[in-house]
């Protein structure tokens, strides 16, 4: 037998105020921002139909939705209307390493390992198969790596002997093939270097652009890669931050098209903004053409985030006419000014679901629900509003 949740007794078929969001989840919805989500289908819709690429700073202080708006756009279901038919973009999400030292190397897992190597394989095999002949597609990877070894590697990554295929995929993330392997496939040098694994990066992306697994494109498709929470380079010594920020760069300038690079930026305070250069580089921030800030909210847009929330995870048995339940409008009201003004913590989505799901929860705990009631004026004049939890409601 299925076992309710309280969420489920007000009317709702989960927890709305969940901190952290899930890519691919049925659950992930938008709510309220309608300026930043407008934003983002106008520049979104504009990727889609131009070719070359694009670097797009999305900014905001801590807990104002930039994971969640990378998870919410890579779901095909949720792109802009353009009026034209396009591939679904790939879509890969990487966290920024927190450890400089290991920086490139994990970026360049993570891509791989993101796109996964049986699909790279079935894209290459795709692409020989299209090609008049393997010279012709040896050339061409060739070409867009500017390395017979590391593009005679990525070709073999689609050859129809599977045992051939297995060999070159190990020496994806083995930058020194024994001699052995290295004779078998007929290379003389393994992907060894930074520069060389982001050049297989920029070569993949090229590739997946016109190739789909099991069949070629017929209009190029867009790589849309996001890159969380880059306010991490911070936190990198000299010695390693310059590799990577520079890596980064040269993948940019390698794939001039078909490419959205996102690079989601957290700051503390507004002044920080203006650290931003400092923190990413001038060679890296020099390449950005667009950026989007999402500004705190205010009191009333603070309300409708939570009103759709609310809508869009209420249970289709709802009979409440109060579209707030189980706030009423005045207790929310309440709870903002104080969370501006006493806590002085910017209305972020992170910081209004930590504070509705914690106060919520300590409704439960008082059985306040079924009595019948809903979190009113009175309930929340009660909330003492400190960063603790809430003993003295």
């Amino acid at each position: 037998m299925k076992k309710h949740s309280d969420f489920e007794k007000i009317g709702l078929r989960l927890n709305p105020f969940g901190v952290k969001p899930e890519m691919g989840s049925e659950n992930l919805t938008w709510a309220g921002l309608k300026k930043v989500k407008g934003n983002f289908d106008s520049l979104i819709g504009n990727c889609l139909k131009a070719m070359e690429t694009k670097v797009v700073l999305h900014m905001s202080r801590w807990g104002g939705g930039k994971t969640h708006t990378s998870f919410y756009y890579s779901n095909p279901k949720n792109l802009p209307s353009i009026g034209i038919d396009y591939p679904t973009p790939l879509n890969l999400f990487v966290v920024t390493p927190q450890e400089g030292e290991k920086a490139s190397d994990e970026f360049y897992k993570k891509i791989i390992e993101g796109i996964r190597i049986t699909y790279i394989s079935e894209s290459i095999n795709t692409m020989r198969s299209n090609s008049e002949n393997d010279r012709s597609s040896l050339g061409e990877i060739q070409n867009y790596c500017k390395s017979e070894d590391i593009g005679r590697i990525l070709w073999l990554l689609g050859d129809p002997n599977p045992e051939i295929a297995y060999d070159a995929s190990e020496l994806i993330f083995l930058p020194k093939p024994t001699a052995s392997l290295k004779k078998a496939l007929k290379v003389r040098r393994g992907i060894e270097s930074t520069s060389d694994k982001f050049v297989v990066i920029s070569t993949l992306f090229k590739i997946l652009s016109i190739y789909d697994g099991e069949k070629k494109l017929d209009t190029q498709r867009r790589i849309f890669l996001w890159l969380d929470e880059i306010e991490s380079l911070i936190y990198y010594s000299t010695r390693y931050y310059k590799p990577f920020t520079q890596a980064l760069r040269e993948l940019i300038d390698m794939t001039p098209n078909q490419l959205t690079f996102f690079l989601n930026f957290s700051f503390a305070e507004r002044d920080t903004i203006s650290t931003l250069e400092f923190i990413i580089g001038k060679a890296l921030s020099d390449r950005i053409n667009e950026k989007i800030i999402s500004e705190e909210l205010d009191i009333s847009g603070a309300i409708e985030y939570v009103g759709d929330l609310l809508k869009f995870f209420r249970a289709s048995d709802f009979k409440e006419t109060n579209e707030f339940y189980p706030f009423n409008k005045e207790a929310l009201k309440i709870m903002f000014d104080n969370l501006e003004n006493k806590l002085k913590e910017p209305l972020m989505p992170r910081i209004i679901n930590k504070w509705c799901e914690k106060i919520i929860t300590r409704a439960f705990e008082k059985s306040y629900f079924s009595l019948g009631k809903e979190i009113d004026e009175n309930f929340m004049n009660q909330v003492s509003f400190r960063d603790e939890a809430m003993e003295d409601i």
